[in-house]
């Protein structure tokens, strides 16, 4: 069954879940006068998704509860021209609505090489796209035993959906291999999904290629590099997609001990920089292997050594080649930069962008015929990284947030806030967006990381140890009346 509207009056979108980076789509859309509609779960909302949520911005909420048909025919008499994920746990939904509504997006029936990493690997080995080699394992005994079929150690353990690095580690010992199973694997994760078992992937070595300031100091740990291109796409039924890529960044994680990957460091690049345009091209070769259509995206890579080149190698500086390699891609917006630092950096955001291929086609149209983004300001994001529970000294974060060129914060970042040992993005204390003179922007990096070590103040009590996820879902609130 497709659902049909005999009138559509005005453009009107509906965001499904739109917590996270979701969140900001709205004010968006209704900045371009389209309506907005919010589709959320019966079910209570986890706290993080809580927060990025105001029923009252939305000019209507809609409750999905395992209805979809009845769901799809509430939307299509609402007049809804556009449905669009607002976070990782709603692009599955986005989908099917879509389909059930005859609008266009993203195939349904392609839907879980979008969400599922195994299958995301796979779909994109059968498109020729070349991918680490990946093995699901569903015990501890199988995922030891696969890493001598991968080439030995180092190997990447990481759930088959998630997001924001959780349950993510690099093992180079057997040790690791066996903590990072007992900590993630047969465990509810983040997003709240089940982990059955764990993926063991081939361990990449990425190398950073370029970058548009001095990356300077980091936090703890060893440096990896990869890179993250971030799009919108818009096809009409039978045509082809048209992609655009909104920003291409450089983005530095720190290995820990543990092995534990954070964010740490990420660097804009200008739309004409030759990696820029490199990494661009390849990632629309593997947003159509995905048979991504519509919406926002984003691929992360590396760019890794090559024997032999192919049309996507660049030259390393050292004689040999530097390949593209997938690490993997989502069917939703970038968890990134603010919206609004990214106007003072290049005049719009990807959220910004997606808003006009929902609400007003042609400008996203004269902005693809104009060719790749240009770049009016360096940008960076800073990720803090706390080496132990602490709580924040209002003093030094003051000197911080008042650098000459942090544009934005997270609201977390307050005087006195508590926090715990960053392992992963959830856990970090914040993120500070930078704006600026490349010059500037580089020496408040530097800044930042002195000043982040009189940041952390002890705790005066013992805290307690950090736990494994439960095996039931977390802590959950209501939704608001």
């Amino acid at each position: 069954m497709i659902l049909r509207q005999s009138r559509i009056r005005s453009a009107c979108a509906a965001i499904v879940r739109p917590f996270s980076s979701g969140a900001s789509l709205e004010a968006e859309l209704h900045s371009l006068g389209c309506r907005v509609l919010a589709v959320v779960p019966a079910r209570p909302l986890p706290v993080h998704h809580f927060e990025s949520f105001d029923p009252r911005r939305y000019d209507a909420v809609f409750i999905e509860n395992g209805d979809l048909p009845g769901l799809a025919r509430q939307l299509c008499i609402a007049g809804v021209t556009g449905v669009v994920p607002g976070c990782e746990d709603g692009v599955w939904l986005a989908d099917e609505l879509c389909r059930l509504l005859g609008l266009p997006g993203n195939p349904a029936d392609s839907t879980a090489s979008r969400t599922s990493k195994s299958a995301q690997a796979a779909t994109l080995a059968a498109a020729g796209v070349p991918a680490p080699e990946t093995v699901a394992a569903r015990t501890l005994t199988a995922a030891l035993a696969t890493v001598d079929d991968l080439g030995g150690y180092p190997v990447v353990a990481k759930p088959d959906a998630s997001a924001g690095n959780d349950g993510v580690r690099i093992a180079r010992n057997s040790g690791v291999l066996t903590d990072a199973w007992e900590q993630a694997a047969d465990r509810i994760n983040a997003l709240g999904n089940f982990n059955h078992g764990l993926l063991i992937q081939r361990h990449l070595a990425g190398r950073a290629f370029s970058g548009a300031l001095s990356a300077g100091p980091g936090g703890p740990g060893r440096p990896t590099w990869q890179y993250t291109v971030n799009t919108v796409s818009s096809a009409l039924p039978g045509a082809p997609p048209v992609h655009y890529v909104t920003d291409a960044w450089l983005d530095r994680r720190r290995e820990l001990a543990s092995g534990h990957s954070v964010y740490d460091l990420q660097i804009l690049l200008a739309g004409d920089d030759p990696v820029t345009e490199l990494i661009g091209r390849y990632a629309l070769t593997v947003l159509d292997a995905l048979k991504i259509r519509g919406g926002a995206a984003h691929v992360e890579l590396m760019l890794v050594p090559a024997t032999e080149p192919d049309r996507f190698s660049i030259r390393d500086g050292r004689g040999g080649w530097l390949t593209p390699m997938p690490i993997e891609a989502g069917a939703r917006l970038s968890g990134m930069i603010s919206p609004s630092a990214m106007r003072a950096a290049l005049g719009a955001s990807q959220v910004a962008i997606l808003a006009e291929s929902l609400a007003a086609p042609r400008l996203f149209a004269r902005r693809v015929a104009k060719g790749p983004y240009r770049q009016l300001a360096a940008a960076a994001q800073l990720d803090l990284i706390a080496p132990h529970a602490a709580t924040l000294d209002g003093g030094v974060l003051d000197k911080i947030l008042s650098l000459p060129t942090v544009a934005a914060a997270t609201e977390g970042l307050q005087p006195d806030a508590r926090v715990d040992k960053t392992m992963d993005l959830f856990d970090s204390p914040g993120k500070l967006d930078l704006v600026g003179d490349a010059d500037q922007v580089a020496a408040d990096c530097t800044a930042i990381r002195e000043a982040e070590r009189g940041l952390y103040r002890p705790l005066l009590e013992r805290p307690l140890p950090k736990r494994a996820l439960p095996k039931r879902p977390l802590p959950e609130r209501a939704l608001p009346a």
